[in-house]
């Protein structure tokens, strides 16, 4: 019984060192990629943070419901980024997407899960879109890659049942678009291939 309850106390004590460390680690993270200064919107609405005379998105009150317009800036800054980890991750109500002129970034798995996201159209500002951006967007049957991205994250555009064209805009001088099939410029690595083409997705 004793033993037993050492090994109880043990587990309930390594559980709650696990616990502050990742918290630790989570504030840590967020702490060093945004050094700048959290602020609201006067709406409530967004919370954003202001550095070097922009603002990057992190966080909201409510949840977007159906159409997200991302406003084109707060508190008087440009929006240049929309960088929080999966800030709408798997919101399965949005269907429309603005996003603005003047977007440089797109987070990791921003909108990953999305499942009834049919239209988004991706700025001619926009630089990098990130990894898991657009996974599991199943409605989602085209998308315009514009001529000033220059990077994508892995796995982007998996688990888009529906997407069959992934088209590039001529301009882009990274990557090259054949026939709706992403690929890298010189056409000799393949970076996306729609998914709503396969039987099964990989």
């Amino acid at each position: 019984m004793l033993l037993g309850g050492k090994n109880h106390m043990r587990r309930i004590i390594s559980t709650v060192v696990m616990a502050v460390m990742l918290t630790m680690f989570i504030m840590l993270f967020m702490t060093a990629g945004t050094a700048g200064e959290t602020q609201t919107d006067a709406d409530g609405q967004w919370v954003y943070f202001q550095e070097d005379g922009s603002v990057t998105i992190i966080g909201y009150s409510t949840e977007p419901l159906k159409n997200l317009t991302i406003p084109s800036e707060l508190g008087g800054y440009p929006v240049t980024g929309i960088e929080d980890i999966s800030l709408f991750y798997w919101n399965d109500s949005l269907t429309d997407v603005i996003l603005p002129d003047g977007l440089i970034s797109i987070g990791d798995y921003m909108f990953s899960g999305c499942s009834a996201l049919t239209h988004i159209i991706l700025p001619d500002s926009l630089q990098s879109i990130g990894y898991e951006a657009f996974i599991g967007c199943s409605s989602l049957t085209a998308i315009t890659i514009p001529a000033s991205v220059v990077k994508i994250g892995a796995y982007s555009f998996v688990y888009c049942d529906n997407l069959t064209h992934i088209d590039t805009a001529p301009e882009n001088t990274v990557y090259a678009s054949i026939d709706g099939v992403l690929f890298d410029i010189e056409q000799k690595m393949l970076v996306a291939y729609p998914s709503g083409r396969l039987d099964t997705t990989y």
